[in-house]
């Protein structure tokens, strides 16, 4: 029990940093314009919502005993998942808002109970939460279309420049994936140079012909598919 709690903790979610054997740097893209692609507002209802189950492989079974669903719907494409939290055996036991009975804890959702249970002084429960990939309301993120099965996600980071997210949605299934570019790879793109907390960054600003390489250079990181 003790180490699938410790697995639940990790998720990793890296993305721009990058090194070789010579030196660390960064990329981002400059802009969220994405050359000769078409931006759009959401998915199509018919082709593309739904609830996904995460395929399990030797590095993400703790996810998958947790609980991690990508699902598509009006609101944009988010993960679903279970959060692992607790609370004191003290606070349940002075404050009158929590109860726990039959392993369930009462009163950290409104109108629901959650699976708990008892380690040391602590009762741990998974809290559903929902983890945006792209969220319709939010004015930092652009969703392009490259084709009928491929979408590309631009986020506005906190230093003002633009990650990428390449989604592919393709017979009920959907793979995530990260852009992983090589230092050589990279000086050969239309960029401006910076420099941010001492690390190399790269701003691209990639042509049309650029862009056609740079969507070959999108690494899997996730893959999921349609639960029946």
């Amino acid at each position: 029990m003790t180490k699938f709690l410790l697995g639940l903790f990790i998720l990793l979610t890296g993305y721009v940093n990058a090194q070789d054997s010579l030196q660390s740097y960064s990329y981002y893209f400059n802009t969220n314009t994405c050359a000769t692609f078409s931006k759009i507002d959401g998915f199509d209802k018919t082709n593309y919502f739904g609830r996904y189950k995460l395929m399990e492989n030797e590095r993400n079974q703790m996810r998958v005993t947790a609980g991690d669903d990508l699902v598509i719907d009006e609101n944009g494409v988010y993960i679903s998942k279970n959060k692992l939290l607790s609370i004191s055996r003290e606070e349940v036991r002075e404050n009158s808002k929590y109860r726990v009975k039959n392993g369930y804890l009462h009163g950290i959702l409104a109108n629901d109970s959650l699976p708990t249970f008892l380690q040391d002084e602590s009762y741990y429960f998974l809290m559903p939460t929902r983890a945006f990939l792209f969220d319709v309301t939010v004015k930092n993120q652009t969703l392009y279309k490259i084709n009928t099965s491929t979408f590309m996600v631009f986020t506005k980071e906190n230093n003002g420049f633009y990650s990428v997210l390449k989604i592919n949605i393709k017979s009920n299934k959907i793979t995530l994936s990260e852009l992983d570019l090589t230092y050589n790879q990279v000086d050969g793109l239309t960029y401006k140079l910076t420099t941010e907390n001492g690390i190399k960054t790269y701003l691209l600003t990639p042509t049309k012909q650029q862009w056609q390489f740079i969507l070959t250079k999108f690494v899997v990181y996730d893959k999921y598919v349609l639960k029946e």
